[in-house]
């Protein structure tokens, strides 16, 4: 099982939202904050005969760092069904969600559209699917580490090191 498995059996909006942020992070190496920062208008729709979206993730030092390349495949197509629930209005990209009734059949109800979730609520969320998928220890800077060993692997380590937004290279390599 994967993290992306256990969300798309979760058929509840925190599904939704959880397969979107995975995918994301995996997808463009943000930092835990970074993620939890991301607004709406952060993203945008690419257009073109292909679902894309850029990317603008706000870093260390308030540097913004746009991710190249797009974002792509499965991971622009989670992101899409989550801002097809969430919407588009200003606010969190990934903002809270809070349990429907029981009985009442509801997948949850997204709440405080402007609040965004804490780096210790996404901690909790990793922790709960990774409990969920039955994988080893895993943290948020996992994703980034991930996404920079591919980086390294497809380009070179001072690409990488501008695409991630390091300010030198022994940073990256690390």
């Amino acid at each position: 099982n994967t993290l992306i498995d256990v969300s798309l059996v979760d058929d509840t909006y925190a599904g939704l939202r959880d397969r979107a942020m995975f995918a994301l992070a995996y997808s463009t190496g943000p930092r835990v904050h970074e993620v939890a920062g991301l607004n709406v208008k952060d993203v945008t729709l690419v257009k073109g005969d292909e679902l894309m979206y850029e990317v603008r993730i706000i870093g260390k030092g308030n540097k913004e760092r746009p991710v190249k390349p797009v974002l792509v495949g499965g991971a622009a197509q989670y992101l899409h069904k989550w801002l097809l629930l969430r919407g588009v209005a200003n606010g969190a990209l990934f903002c809270y969600i809070t349990k429907a009734s029981k009985g009442s059949g509801a997948k949850g109800v997204l709440s405080r559209k402007d609040a965004h979730l804490t780096p210790d609520a996404l901690v909790k969320i990793l922790e709960k699917r990774r409990l969920q998928a039955g994988l080893e220890h895993l943290s948020w800077h996992d994703f980034r580490r991930t996404y920079i060993s591919d980086l390294i692997n497809q380009y070179d380590l001072v690409t990488a090191q501008k695409i991630i937004g390091h300010s030198s290279t022994s940073i990256t390599a690390k």
